[in-house]
């Protein structure tokens, strides 16, 4: 698992009694179904669809439907309970796609729960959703790199537990 996925994994035990989530980042899955939901993956890309699959593989999660999808061009119309996401704000032109996303799918007292490296860009769209009446919980967490690219010093990850109003 990415360092995001696994530090967001710690806050899923709050998912309990949860039936499904989507996850529009493929990485933030395996905890999930580790503790029993069920779980969509979703990505633009199918190499990324198929990276997550060698990656639930290798650490032996299966159960995890996939599907290919263009976030400025949803058409789901499944509710979940969980929305999952690691690091999917940081891209200003597709904020709007994936926060209608958010309030199109996410179950009456669903949440989202995401973690972000705290780009300016995610913090400043928060600010204005939280203006808009969306409420969310905030955990910062410093996580240990797992690969041996960049300083190898621990980075700072914003961890969000939120519920938005259709």
């Amino acid at each position: 698992m990415r360092p995001k996925a696994r530090d967001a994994s710690l806050n899923l035990s709050t998912t309990e009694g949860k039936g499904g989530n989507v996850t529009l980042s493929c990485f933030d899955d395996l905890a999930a179904r580790s503790l029993g939901a069920e779980v969509w993956q979703t990505d633009n890309l199918t190499a990324a669809l198929e990276i997550a699959r060698l990656n639930a593989r290798a650490n032996e999660v299966g159960g995890i439907t996939r599907f290919t999808a263009d976030w400025t061009r949803w058409t789901d119309d499944r509710l979940y309970d969980v929305i999952l996401g690691s690091d999917i704000l940081y891209e200003q032109a597709m904020q709007g796609s994936v926060v209608s996303i958010f309030r199109r799918n996410l179950a009456p007292d669903g949440f989202v729960l995401l973690a972000d490296p705290a780009r300016q860009q995610s913090i400043d769209l928060l600010a204005r959703l939280e203006d808009e009446g969306a409420r969310f919980d905030l955990e910062i967490a410093y996580v240990e790199p797992t690969c041996g690219l960049g300083s190898g010093a621990p980075v700072e990850i914003v961890l969000l537990k939120g519920a938005f109003s259709a």
